[in-house]
């Protein structure tokens, strides 16, 4: 059997998702969506939707390790929390920059609590379950 050549055609265009109400922000108040969505670079994206509710070991022991190492590659790396407290924010804050997000887009996002994203111009590149990321990713 030979090969074919295959023609694809658009026989309705489908609607955009809406997204509404996706805001980051950071520590001060200010809106930075824009800036996270429009990196040129690779970055990470830490997801805690609840710290309450969160995996605090796998934060204290994989993430903010692999968040240091990133760092020190120049590489960006944003803690994105919906409910938090300031002592966290202390303790993530020399690894990563807090951002702040509604708890229920962050959910949307990625399931896990913590979970991480690889993220560049606004696209998802990879993710990772807290119980499969090993800190080599």
């Amino acid at each position: 059997m030979g090969v074919q050549d295959r023609i694809d055609s658009v026989i309705k265009e489908g609607i955009p998702a809406p997204i509404h109400n996706l805001r980051f922000e950071d520590v001060s108040g200010n809106d930075v969506t824009s800036s996270l969505l429009n990196e040129a670079a690779a970055s990470y994206w830490v997801v805690i939707y609840n710290i309450d509710k969160s995996n605090k070991a796998m934060i204290t022991e994989k993430i903010i390790p692999f968040a240091t190492e990133m760092r020190k590659k120049g590489v960006n790396v944003y803690c994105l929390i919906g409910k938090t407290s300031a002592d966290f924010e202390k303790q993530v804050s020399p690894s990563m920059d807090v951002v702040h997000a509604d708890e229920t887009a962050l959910k949307t996002m990625i399931r896990s609590n913590p979970g991480v994203m690889k993220i560049q111009n606004g696209v998802v590149l990879d993710k990772w379950h807290y119980r499969q990321f090993n800190g080599d990713n």
